[in-house]
């Protein structure tokens, strides 16, 4: 249990008890497979909402080539996580968790489009 005090204003109720996870088991990530050095193209999409009428149309998001390195982890036994990070910004990086590997490695294809037989051991 970890408890911690802030300014009595953020706090409605003085101090905050939260319990973390792997206070109470420890989760192991297993790196199943991995894939490196992805071309992904980011943006390029057209406006897609209302617009009043004689507004002007505004331009498509601009298009970031990035390099992706991506991972199929075992979170222990619960489920999978298919980890993405671009190496030229750290900010373009995410995990998305999946009951079963199979889930895990479609979205693979639907969002970068990774085919099975590009991953690698890790």
């Amino acid at each position: 249990m970890v408890t911690w005090e802030a300014e009595e204003s953020l706090l409605p109720s003085g101090p905050v008890e939260t319990k973390y996870l792997w206070e109470s088991e420890a989760i192991n990530l297993a790196v199943l497979k991995r894939v490196s050095g992805i071309h992904f193209e980011q943006g390029g999409e057209g406006h897609s909402g209302w617009l009043p009428p004689g507004a002007a149309t505004p331009l498509p998001t601009p298009i970031r080539h990035l390099t992706l390195d991506l991972t199929l982890e075992d979170d222990g036994g619960a489920g999978y996580l298919l980890v993405f990070a671009a190496r030229e910004d750290s900010t373009f990086a995410n995990d998305y968790w999946f009951d079963n590997a199979a889930d895990a490695e479609a979205m693979a294809v639907e969002w970068f489009g990774i085919e099975p037989d590009l991953w690698q051991p890790p």
